[in-house]
């Protein structure tokens, strides 16, 4: 039953979505982290339902992507956002590891971090158009799904790949797991795979060769101007993976 607390405790920790858990304890904080994915069920949810009320008013689609949009807000507020701003500020300024990491710790964005947020919402709305355009109910499953998979994935390099500093939100939600979060996140990420593919094999063959080739530039990216993993960079991941699964709307 204790480990169950952490599905309450993850929908607090990473959506606005408001949650009662009594007696909270550092205990149901670090079980949250295994239940990251369990944080974008709801967005799948409302997500769908929202698609649906405007499909059956026959509202025009680009009004229907605005609202999708500005939902994902909503219900998950600019957590993971806010790492991306970051990183794209870091990674922009041309500066030495140490630097880049002081630059994620600043909680001011600078001019880059707008631009990449401008051209990240022009690219997202664009794709996001497109799946309105041909969506029916099994394809808007499967763009929920592509919520639960993203933070699967992020879950799972987070736990796998070396931190850049040892303190900070990842690196507590990490430290002493070891295989037991590993091995959690696998699951979540082979039973999201299974769904999508029931639904569609080949967007879902795309997903994963976009999350491989995704994966692996992660790891470049981050090590190389970072030294590792952070919390912001985790951010940038779940932004990004979610982007990029859009573009299976071609397949």
């Amino acid at each position: 039953m204790n480990l169950l607390r952490g599905i309450p405790a993850a929908l607090s920790l990473y959506t606005k979505i408001p949650v009662l858990l009594k007696n909270w304890n550092d205990g149901d904080y670090r079980r949250a982290f295994l239940f990251f994915p369990v944080a974008g069920i709801p967005l799948g949810l409302l997500s769908f339902g929202l698609w649906y009320i405007c499909e059956y008013f026959h509202l025009p689609h680009i009004f229907t992507t605005g609202l999708l949009f500005v939902l994902s807000f909503l219900i998950v507020g600019g957590l993971h956002y806010d790492g991306f701003a970051d990183t794209e500020d870091a990674l922009s300024s041309m500066a030495d590891k140490e630097k880049k990491l002081e630059i994620l710790k600043d909680p001011h964005a600078g001019a880059f971090a707008f631009i990449a947020l401008l051209r990240h919402a022009v690219f997202y709305l664009s794709f996001l158009y497109l799946w309105i355009e041909k969506a029916d109910e099994k394809m808007m499953i499967f763009y929920g799904l592509i919520f639960v998979l993203s933070r699967a994935l992020c879950g799972l390099s987070s736990s796998i790949l070396k931190k850049a500093r040892s303190e900070g939100m990842l690196y507590e939600e990490t430290k002493g797991k070891g295989k037991t979060v590993v091995i959690s996140f696998i699951c979540w990420i082979i039973l999201t795979l299974f769904a999508m593919g029931c639904i569609d094999v080949y967007k879902t063959l795309a997903v994963v060769v976009i999350g491989v080739f995704f994966f692996v530039y992660y790891i470049h990216m981050t090590y190389t101007n970072f030294g590792g993993v952070t919390g912001d960079t985790a951010g940038y991941f779940v932004v990004i993976m979610e982007g990029l699964s859009l573009g299976s709307v071609f397949f």
